[in-house]
């Protein structure tokens, strides 16, 4: 077998480039499962993942043919009652459940050696964490698609009396279809909780007061160890539309007592708070505000009820985006053609403004050679300024330049005031970039701002600054987002010159959401070490 260093997918020996990354592939151990036919029904053809509980296979089904996934809890559990019962927890919670939105539970039995198997709908897309990865965030209307889908999934399953109770981005997947770009699946119920006699009897499969789940997405009943019911899910998915509309967790820390105590007693942040660049409407702000409510009998009391408010504020938000009120900048849904194409919108934003663009850059450049026509140029003025650290915040540079260059304070007040309004525009930010930072290269370069030397391209420089700030105590939530994100490419690209032992270091320094998954890297790359 042979592992994508990018994807973290699986292929045969005979597969020298990843089809997906265009990577080289690295040879790994064979799984004794490999080839097999589990209990004459299931021929094993490859490992598709690994959790925590089990192992993951692509497997054909072999009367019919059918493409299936079997995950195979781990040889080391199979002696662990507790293991051995939250395993039968999960089949028993997909087996209560057929609609279209939740996996599809196909068959379960125990294998020889006394590890049970579970038989499901082979799945051929990508996670909802790994699609976050790849673009940051996802536009209101192009989101709201995919959330109806995730509210319709955990509704039917709450009807039928389970809660999920791990509810984050890598537990719902997203698949291509005939007729859908996004077709939602949510998965993995290994944790969830069977209602079994109404609220007062539920089937316990974890020591009193265990906390279960992922911690940046629990609830605080989850955190406390008290009792939960369906809440918990509207909770938790309240906190991944948060992350889905603005790229970051509503709240994040550096230890999980502190994460506890945010999730528990401060009050979450509004989604513009978080993204000032982006618009969202006061109805989709308060949707999102009560469902993170901290006692359950505060949030909405169905996933219904959920949805009903969140749609109440996405329809809000679309009449605002069609009407010119959600931006200034915001083109109408008319114009921008068939809602939910990020694509189409964009396109429709760069007509409406390329005229406007074109006269705002004559009319700015006009403006700085005017003013500092007759003055010593920009990169004089910069010369005699003294020489900085790079994590030096740009402001704070402009400000030293400012009290060495009274002549020309005001000069560089209008320019540092353009700057700041023009980096939270996109359209404006481009011709930032293009035209206006090369006019002034050392007065207006972000090069002590790690998140334009990340978009840059340029990760060493702007984990060097990140971790300056982290040293003096003075790093923010979105820092901290940022540097793990660093630190996951700089050890992939390590990983793909085979240099391991850098690519294990970078990731030990990884914290909050990302942890499980660079452990579960790390692990790999400790058994290539030579």
């Amino acid at each position: 077998m042979k592992l994508c260093l990018s994807c973290h997918l699986e292929f045969n020996d005979d597969t020298e480039i990843c089809p997906k990354d265009n990577v080289a592939l690295v040879p790994i151990g064979d799984d004794p499962l490999i080839g097999t036919v589990l209990q004459g029904r299931y021929k094993i053809e490859s490992v598709i993942g690994r959790g925590a509980m089990g192992m993951v296979y692509k497997a054909s089904q072999e009367l019919i043919g059918r493409g299936v996934a079997v995950k195979v809890l781990h040889p080391h559990l199979a002696a662990d009652n507790e293991a051995i019962k939250r395993f039968h927890q999960q089949a028993r919670a997909a087996s209560r459940l057929n609609h279209p939105h939740i996996i599809t539970l196909f068959d379960y039995g125990v294998m020889a050696g006394g590890q049970p198997y579970i038989v499901m709908d082979l799945l051929e897309g990508i996670s909802l964490a790994h699609l976050l990865e790849e673009r940051e965030y996802l536009p209101v209307d192009e989101a709201a698609s995919i959330i109806k889908q995730i509210c319709d999934a955990l509704s039917d399953a709450h009807k039928h009396a389970v809660v999920h109770r791990d509810i984050k981005p890598d537990n719902i997947i997203l698949e291509q279809t005939n007729t859908q770009k996004d077709w939602v699946k949510v998965v993995d119920f290994g944790i969830a909780k069977i209602i079994q006699g109404g609220e007062e009897t539920l089937l316990r499969i974890t020591a009193t007061g265990m906390v279960c789940g992922s911690p940046a997405y629990m609830s605080p009943e989850q955190f406390r160890g008290h009792e939960v019911d369906h809440r918990t899910d509207i909770y938790s998915l309240a906190v991944v539309i948060f992350e889905m509309l603005t790229g970051r967790l509503p709240f994040l820390a550096k230890d999980l007592v502190t994460l506890m105590s945010m999730h528990c007693s401060e009050s979450p942040p509004k989604l513009v708070a978080v993204r000032p660049d982006l618009r969202f409407g006061p109805g989709l702000e308060k949707a999102i505000a009560r469902a993170l409510g901290k006692r359950p009998e505060e949030r909405p009391q169905t996933m219904d009820l959920f949805w009903e408010e969140l749609e109440a504020g996405l329809s809000e938000h679309e009449a605002a985006a069609g009407s010119g009120q959600a931006s200034e900048y915001a083109p109408s849904f008319a114009s921008a053609g068939k809602a939910g194409s990020h694509g189409s919108i964009q396109e429709a934003v760069t007509a409406q403004l390329a005229a406007k663009n074109r006269q705002l850059e004559e009319e700015i450049q006009k403006w700085v050679k005017s003013s500092l026509s007759n003055e010593p140029s920009a990169q004089s003025i910069t010369q005699r300024m003294p020489r900085t650290r790079a994590a030096v915040p740009f402001s704070a540079r402009v400000i030293g330049l400012l009290q060495r260059s009274l002549p020309y304070a005001v000069t560089m007040v209008l320019v540092t005031a353009l700057l700041w309004f023009a980096r939270g525009q996109q359209p404006v930010g481009r011709f930032v970039d293009a035209r206006l930072k090369p006019m002034l290269p050392s007065l207006l370069t972000a090069g002590g701002d790690p998140s334009a030397l990340y978009a840059a391209g340029k990760l060493e420089p702007a984990m060097d600054i990140l971790e300056a700030r982290k040293g003096q105590g003075k790093l923010s939530h979105t820092d901290a987002e940022l540097l793990n994100k660093i630190y996951m490419q700089l050890a992939d690209r390590q990983a793909q010159k085979r240099s391991y032992r850098q690519a294990v270091s970078l990731l030990s320094r990884v914290t909050g959401r990302n942890v499980p998954r660079a452990r579960q890297l790390m692990r790999r790359y400790r058994k290539m070490i030579k």
